[in-house]
């Protein structure tokens, strides 16, 4: 998970172009006007209900296997 989000907007092209919002994801998240924090509040609140973390300290997991140059990892 990001540990800051920088959302350029409002819109695209022409209606965008400005800093909506930034900073840790639950701070973006209670952001208002921002399209990145309703879509990712949503996205996390489904997450939480569902068994997961809303917002996770841990890194990201590495995928087991083979590594790009053919070593296990």
């Amino acid at each position: 998970m990001a540990d800051w989000l920088i959302e350029l907007g409002p819109e695209g092209g022409d209606g965008g172009g400005r800093i909506v919002a930034q900073g840790p994801v639950a701070d973006v998240c209670a952001s208002s006007g921002s399209h990145t924090a309703r879509i990712l509040g949503e996205f996390l609140a489904s997450r939480a209900v569902n068994g997961g973390s809303a917002v996770s300290d841990s890194p990201v997991p590495q995928a087991k296997g083979k590594t790009k140059k053919g070593r296990k990892s």
